[in-house]
């Protein structure tokens, strides 16, 4: 915030004549005071150059003029010579400190008056200055003017720069008449209001608030020679309004529209009204809400609100306003006036089917009546049935081709299952804070995969099959080998023949067999092929000669099919015939999806040692 500083302009009295005055300012705001005429010479021609000087010789005057009744400026000073009155008026914007000086103003030469500038830094509210963003067609306007509480008897000046005009209202008063342009109020506590009415492109410009005042901080006296110290500058810009804007639309479809508004409203409370309607507000940011058809999107990071209106009937057509609440009385809106044909020749909708990973197009229409200003457009529902613009990131996949006979293409690349969903495609249009898109065409796209996919996924659906009848066949083997492991361990401890009891008495048993018989085998065998019924699966049991021959070990093979893109799937178990050792067994299952598929379980003749 600026450091509030005072500029004195002292002006001397001497031989009974006002010579000098105070005139107190704030370094960034301005000062208007009067330099008076000498009397004493009834010859003086009041056609004559009037100065503003910074030293008694003026040999370089800051500003002079000759021309009476009109404003000449010149840099951040100017003169306004009224020949009607005994003075003209010196006007200084912007000070600083550094203009502290003794000036002169006269009458080229044959006059003048000693001027004095000094700075003080003792008030506060000095030299503010805002920026004011209106459009045109604006009820009204209000800016607050504050001043220090000293000057709350003081009249209030509300002045426009580069205008001859001055619009003073006095103390005494409480408001101007309301039909006035301009309308002034005075709370007499710490500022005042300035209204001005039905703003048009003539009410852009510099205004400036300030007080009346004489040298001290009092009210001044109808006898003092008096000053305006003007405290707060406001730049009103007055921008062309979103003009109205004819938005047109067709029956059954759908229109979107696109209203921004200036950064500083981004916060602010936006609507959507309908003719004379009430106005419908929405209340959330960043989320979509619903009243009836309209769907509404407040979006203030980008100080913009979306509309969405679907399924459009003869009795959506109306005017709509599109606005942000200002203040308590006031808005800020776009129009738009909405036609609905009844009669489109559009398709109702129709169906697309995309592979993925490929391409596919979509086609498009474009109204009789369109021109070359309006854009291609394609947009796509969300789960509320809004169309929403395609994301920037996936923009570069849609590519639109040149339109023929108001009918044009939208390729999508590289589809994928994202894509798959609810298309709409038609014209936008941009206007001066506002986009409209007519959405005319309705497009379903469902996704297929390639006869190549659906093969691979054949494959693996049989694979899969496959390795599950493995694993149980093999499961199988193993219950078979138990079981003839319980088998064998039964005729060796308890089914022995009285003719051996005979024989040997209590001596141990002798073995009648070569320890080099034949070992004990199962084998399960698949055919080749699954279906083939001329190769059964089939199971082989083989006993040794003598159950307890230590070196003849137990095998149960189970062999699957051979595929064509697989090696052998085959499942073993192995003991060996240590009876103390066969708790001891595991299973281990083994794949290799190139190769084949193996299943083993192998018993050691240590106890309790295996491996995989």
């Amino acid at each position: 915030m600026k450091t509030a500083v005072l500029i004195f302009i002292t002006l001397c009295l001497i031989s009974g004549q006002v010579l000098c005055f105070c005139v107190f300012g704030c370094p960034g705001g301005s000062v208007m005071f009067k330099c008076m005429y000498k009397n004493e010479s009834k010859t003086d021609d009041p056609h004559k150059e009037k100065y503003f000087c910074k030293d008694r010789s003026c040999k370089m005057a800051i500003i002079s003029t000759d021309i009476q009744s009109r404003w000449v400026y010149k840099g951040r000073f100017a003169l306004y010579d009224d020949e009607n009155s005994r003075f003209f008026t010196v006007f200084i914007r912007n000070l600083t400190i550094e203009d502290e000086w003794e000036y002169i103003c006269g009458n080229n030469q044959t006059w003048s008056r000693n001027v004095k500038l000094v700075v003080s830094r003792n008030e506060s509210r000095c030299g503010k200055s805002v920026i004011r963003e209106r459009y045109l067609g604006q009820k009204k306007i209000t800016f607050h003017c504050e001043y220090d509480e000293k000057f709350k008897t003081h009249t209030k000046v509300f002045y426009r720069l580069n205008n001859d005009t001055v619009h003073v209202l006095n103390s005494s008063q409480s408001s101007q008449s309301s039909e006035e342009k301009f309308i002034l109020y005075d709370s007499h506590k710490d500022y005042f209001n300035v209204t001005i009415r039905d703003i048009s492109a003539a009410d852009g410009g510099v205004y400036l608030c300030g007080v009346e005042r004489d040298e001290s901080a009092h009210r001044p006296s109808e006898t003092s020679v008096t000053h305006i110290t003007f405290i707060k500058e406001i730049q009103q810009n007055v921008n062309s309004k979103i003009t109205s804007v004819q938005v047109q639309a067709y029956s059954s479809k759908s229109v979107f529209i696109n209203c921004r508004f200036q950064q500083t409203l981004r916060r602010n409370k936006k609507f959507i009204q309908k003719d004379s309607q009430k106005k419908i507000f929405v209340d959330k940011h960043n989320q979509w809400s619903r009243h009836d058809k309209v769907h509404m999107y407040d979006d203030p990071s980008e100080g913009r609100l979306k509309v969405f209106i679907s399924d459009l009937t003869a009795a959506d057509e109306a005017t709509y306003r599109c606005g942000v609440n200002i203040n308590d009385d006031e808005d800020l809106f776009s129009e738009i006036k909405l036609t609905v044909n009844q009669v489109d020749h559009f398709p109702a909708s129709s169906k697309a089917s995309a592979i993925i990973g490929e391409s596919v197009k979509l086609t498009c229409n474009f109204s009789k009546n369109h021109d070359k200003t309006k854009l291609k457009h394609i947009c796509k529902e969300n789960q509320q049935k809004i169309c929403e613009s395609i994301s920037s990131s996936e923009k570069k996949r849609f590519e639109f081709s040149a339109s023929k006979a108001g009918v044009f293409t939208v390729s999508i690349s590289n589809v994928s299952v994202r894509d798959a969903g609810v298309y709409w495609c038609g014209a936008k249009t941009r206007h001066t804070n506002l986009t409209s898109v007519s959405l005319t065409n309705q497009h379903q796209l469902t996704l297929t995969k390639s006869t190549t996919h659906q093969g691979e996924d054949l494959v693996n659906s049989d694979s899969t099959m496959i390795l599950a009848v493995s694993v149980g066949l093999a499961l199988l083997a193993v219950c078979l080998v138990l079981m003839l492991l319980k088998i064998k361990y039964s005729c060796k401890h308890g089914i022995i023949s009285s003719s051996d009891k005979r024989e040997t008495g209590d001596h141990e048993m002798v073995q009648d067999s070569d320890p080099s018989s034949t070992p004990l085998y199962s084998t399960v065998q698949l055919p080749t092929i699954p279906s083939d019924s001329q190769n059964p699966l089939y199971s082989t049991v083989q006993l040794p000669i003598i159950p307890s021959d230590l070196q003849n070990p137990l095998y149960s093979t189970v062999q699957l099919p051979t595929m064509p893109s697989d090696g052998l799937l085959y499942a073993s178990v192995s003991f060996q015939n240590h009876e103390e050792s066969l708790s001891d067994a595991k299973v281990v299952f083994r794949k290799n999806e190139i190769h084949s598929d193996y299943a083993s379980v192998k018993h050691s003749n240590t106890p309790n040692d295996y491996y995989y």
